[in-house]
Order: structure tokens, then sequence, then C-alpha cells
């Protein structure tokens, strides 16, 4: 089975609705619930579809030189500026987080990321 790649990427989905997954897969598909927490979950579904191992999360980040910081220890090069670029660039008022994975694996790492993006954005 693949494994899920751990650069963030941020993906507008058939409704038009905004996405950023900071972890994808879940460890909540067990031996016990092998399709999911409630047995039925759809991100499991599409990930046994093409081939990924849903149950080993993967933390997803910016790529970026880690050489390069700025304010506040933030790492910001041309993949930070192009990942702000594409979130001001968006038209709507919020942007989900977490569809292909449950957010709540890692909550330090979804401030982290979240805080990084509002510091460069604002």
């Amino acid at each position: 089975m693949k494994s899920f790649k751990g650069e963030i990427t941020l993906n507008k989905n058939s409704r038009g609705c905004y996405i950023l997954d900071t972890v994808k897969g879940c460890s909540m598909c067990s031996i016990e619930k092998p399709n999911g927490c409630y047995d039925n979950c759809y991100a499991n579904n599409i990930a046994k579809r093409y081939g990924f191992n849903f149950k080993k999360p993967i933390k997803r980040d910016i790529s970026y030189n880690r050489e390069q910081l700025f304010l506040f220890d933030i790492h910001c090069d041309k993949d930070l500026n192009r990942f702000i670029k594409n979130i001001n660039d968006i038209k709507m008022p919020f942007v989900r987080i977490g569809e292909m994975g449950d957010p709540s694996q890692d909550w330090k790492h979804i401030l982290e990321i979240v805080l990084n993006v509002l510091i460069c954005v604002v």
C-alpha cells in the first residue's frame, strides 16, 4: 500500500470548498473497526480505492528551506509564500481543515500550521 505524502496542500473539491489536510489518514481504523470509527468512513473507503494506507496517519507540513527564518521563527520562502497567496486568493470565508484525515491526530501540529499561516497572511 502507498503512504500519503507529507507535504501539505490546499485543494478545492467539486463543491467549491477549499480543503487543508494537516494529517492524512486516521489511527481510529483498527482491527475492531476496520472501516473507521463509525464503521463507514468515506475517507477510509476512498483511500482503500486508491491503494493508500489510511490506518497510518501522516502529518503534513509546508515544505521549506529550514535554514531560512524570519519573524517568530516562521519559515518563509517561495513554498510558504505560494501557499499563503493561494489562501489569500480564496473567495470563501473559510477553509475546511480535515477531509482525508482527522486533525485531532495531532492538535499541536494543526495549531502550528494555522498560526504560521495566519501570521504570514495578516
